[in-house]
């Protein structure tokens, strides 16, 4: 008996077909390498600017592209790397789960087909990684925060006061107030 998966977190990479030419083959190798190496640079973190960077540093080695910008509405984010040009190409990013919203390049030249191709070829490698990186920042955000009441909790507190100590001023240091 054969079971049918439902879900799935598979992401199915479009693959150019093969023609026949030891051009396109090539083509093919070069598209699959660079999209191991985007995705294997892309796991190495959870902060979400981060990967954005990696991905426009990986799209800028082998694509003319400006600038980045990434905007979800829903949880607030919005990313802004390298400097807007005038010509531009907006994605969707949009998985059977979720909307993870949108991600544009610009840059000075028009996109030729070829160059959009790779690029939604690229984007497929960050859809997992963003993902992630909004579920580890919302998992950070409800680990500081009282479910019940919705403040701040004593870890929240903790951190605030090792990012901006208070003066000492006799027997009112940063401990005696987190006691």
């Amino acid at each position: 008996m054969i079971a049918k998966v439902k879900r799935s977190n598979t992401i199915a990479f479009p693959v150019p077909k093969n023609k026949g030419g030891r051009k396109q083959f090539k083509q093919m190798e070069k598209h699959i390498t660079l999209r191991l190496e985007l995705s294997n640079a892309l796991q190495s973190t959870f902060e979400l600017a981060q990967i954005l960077q990696l991905f426009l540093d990986q799209v800028k080695r082998n694509l003319s592209v400006d600038s980045l910008r990434y905007q979800n509405e829903e949880s607030s984010h919005a990313v802004n790397l390298g400097e807007p040009a005038k010509h531009s190409c907006h994605n969707k990013l949009i998985t059977n789960e979720d909307s993870l919203d949108e991600i544009s390049f610009t840059r000075d030249k028009h996109f030729a087909e070829h160059d959009l191709q790779m690029l939604e070829l690229l984007i497929g490698s960050l859809i997992c990684p963003i993902r992630s990186a909004l579920l580890y920042q919302d998992a950070i955000a409800s680990a500081l925060r009282d479910p019940l009441s919705g403040t701040g909790n004593r870890m929240a507190m903790e951190n605030t006061l090792t990012r901006f100590p208070v003066p000492d001023s006799g027997s009112r240091s940063a401990d005696a107030i987190a006691s």
